[in-house]
């Protein structure tokens, strides 16, 4: 026996020192015999099967699990579109928020406009059922090989420990979808309920409800009727009031309400050309280019040759209504006009008449070029849109947009327009006094300059008008416009 503690300390150390050189001999061994596996030509596979086998079995259940999603998320896509066809509904994703002009009133109108958005609408619900469908087929036949790979590798426990923790991944994960598609189909019943189907943003809440879903360029408000002048005796009571008083009253409302309509008049008139000039070129406004994009995982070209279709037809829609609207309602302002002009002529103001026609044609000049302009700054910038590929990627909101993948082919429509009109320099944003203007512009400018000639006519023969002068000219935007205010007796 161990006479001592510190005795029996030293023999513990002792033999602690003999079993570790022991191990470490051991493992000097066991190295060799390693270094011969490592570099073995004869059999690979030998070393760590138990490690391999593991990585491999963790990277198929990876790769099943990814698969796994797709699939799952891809079947609850294809089930819930059915849904909202079956009742009849329209997600806000898929709704079209382009709405018709302000001042449409006829009930017809706006129910071919909501129909014509309805339609393109559900055509994408029947095109994105199409697309999952594809999709999950996919998915499915890749979950398919997976599980069959893993049944072929027959790894005993890994294979079901990890079926355990993925079928607990999936359900969370399912369970997940299932509830954002339970709140988004309420919220998506609710918008319907509440008559905000297009309205439902508060970015969109001046927007009439009985004005269902393009604001097109609203035409200037006319001069205020606070910034008329008026002079003292205007505002007497009429019966002490001279009689040339009087009349330059009547006279200065009444070429106050024929600016307001020669405005609205001029205005549709351009609108209405415009639009027929974009059909003829086979081109489409920014305004109503519809920003829905497919999924970014759609890379059938059927798939997306079917979804350019249904856009450009929508859109080619709008442009057809928009002319019709805008028919009717320059035909309303033109008979408006020349109701105001008749007037004018049966009161026999003399020199009143003379003096405001000159200020009326000066401002409507001035109005007009200003419109030409416009035009001719945004059709050249959609024309370079086009040229550059960039019909439905124009923001940087949309960048992100790979151009594989983009809504509709730049190369399906003709390029009717040549290229040399278009310009891509800095010039492009010049004044377009100074820059060339585009064909159709200087083709409906000359065919507009006999559409005023009723006006035109019904001036006094003191009065000159000088071509050139008085006719639509493009021009610096006037930022001051005489006003009607200046009419004198």
């Amino acid at each position: 026996m161990l006479s001592s503690l510190s005795e029996q300390m030293r023999f513990t150390a002792g033999r602690r020192h003999i079993f570790i050189n022991f191990k470490h001999r051991t493992r000097r061994e066991q190295r060799n015999v390693k270094l011969d596996q490592v570099f073995n030509t004869s059999d690979v596979g030998t070393l760590n099967s138990g490690n391999t086998n593991l990585a491999s079995a963790r990277s198929t259940f990876l790769a099943l699990e990814k698969a796994l999603k797709k699939e799952t998320a891809k079947w609850w896509e294809v089930a819930s579109l059915k849904k909202y066809l079956e009742h009849d509904r329209i997600p806000r994703g898929l709704r079209i928020l382009i709405f018709p002009p302000t001042d449409t009133t006829s009930q017809e109108s706006l129910q071919k406009w909501e129909a014509n958005l309805k339609m393109a609408s559900m055509n994408m619900i029947h095109q994105l059922i199409d697309i999952s469908q594809e999709q999950y087929e996919h998915h499915k036949q890749e979950v398919d090989q997976l599980t069959q790979r893993i049944d072929e590798a027959n790894w005993g426990d890994i294979s079901t420990k990890n079926y355990a923790i993925l079928n607990n991944i999936i359900d969370n994960y399912e369970a997940d979808i299932i509830q954002r598609k339970n709140q988004k189909f309420r919220r998506d019943l609710r918008d319907y309920q509440q008559g905000r189907v297009y309205t439902f943003s508060k970015k969109y809440d001046h927007v009439q409800d009985s004005n269902l879903p393009i604001d097109t360029h609203s035409c200037p408000d006319t001069i205020p009727s606070s910034e008329v002048e008026t002079s003292d005796d205007s505002d007497k009571d009429s019966s002490t009031r001279p009689r040339g008083n009087t009349n330059l009253a009547s006279a200065r409302s009444t070429f106050l309400a024929l600016e307001k309509a020669l405005k609205k008049e001029t205005a549709k008139w351009w609108e209405v050309a415009s639009l027929k000039k974009y059909l003829e070129h086979d081109r489409i406004p920014r305004g109503l280019r519809i920003l829905i994009f497919p999924p970014t995982d759609t890379t059938s070209q059927e798939s997306l040759q079917k979804w350019e279709a249904n856009l450009k037809m929508a859109s080619m829609n709008m442009i057809h209504q928009l002319i019709d609207i805008s028919q009717e309602q320059y035909e309303h302002h033109k008979q408006e006009v020349d109701q105001l002009t008749q007037r004018i002529d049966e009161a026999n103001w003399g020199d009143i008449s003379t003096k405001n026609y000159a200020i009326l044609n000066n401002i409507i000049d001035n109005y007009e070029a200003d419109i030409i302009q416009r035009k001719n700054q945004k059709f050249r910038r959609d024309l370079r849109d086009y040229q550059q590929g960039r019909v439905y990627t124009f923001s940087k909101k949309y960048d992100h947009v790979q151009d594989s993948n983009l809504p509709i082919d730049t190369h399906s429509c003709p390029d009717t327009i040549p290229s040399s009109e278009v310009e891509t320099s800095d010039d492009s944003v010049k004044d377009s006094s100074t820059r060339p203007r585009v064909h159709f512009l200087e083709e409906a400018r000359r065919f507009r300059l006999g559409s005023l000639q009723e006006i035109r006519t019904k001036l006094p023969d003191t009065l000159t008008v000088t071509p050139g002068t008085s006719g639509i000219q493009t021009r610096a935007r006037s930022k001051n416009l005489r006003p009607l205010n200046t009419m004198t007796n």
